[in-house]
């Protein structure tokens, strides 16, 4: 393998995440060369642009922290660490509550009043 096939040409990440304020989902990042081929090895660093919103630890970990929206944005690095031409990708990310999904609203019960004597 030649040194140009090792250095990221692109990144691929999800455009979208939506996730609930208070839990963790994970992202996969694919690197890839300028022949398309993915680099196996090939490191990538996170970082949230709002940490008051998600934060996202270097393994592409993110965690919900309070509703709202935020990007965050994948950097790719080659395997020997060394080549790092800026290869970026943003992931648009929305942190809802619970209250958010209509699933997990409780349902109203409603007792109707009794007539007679």
């Amino acid at each position: 393998t030649t040194a140009m096939a090792q250095t990221p040409a692109s990144i691929d990440v999800p455009s979208r995440v939506t996730i609930i304020a208070g839990s963790d989902t994970s992202v996969t990042a694919t690197v890839k060369d300028a022949a398309g081929k993915t680099i196996s090895g090939a490191r990538v660093s996170y970082e949230s642009s709002d940490t008051s919103i998600v934060q996202v630890t270097m393994l592409g970990s993110l965690k919900g922290v309070a509703p709202g929206s935020a990007q965050v944005t994948a950097t790719a690095v080659s395997p020997d660490g060394t080549t790092n031409r800026g290869v970026t990708a943003t992931i648009a990310v929305t942190v809802r509550t619970d209250e958010a999904i209509p699933e997990s609203r409780p349902r109203r019960r409603v007792d109707r009043p009794k007539h007679g004597p």
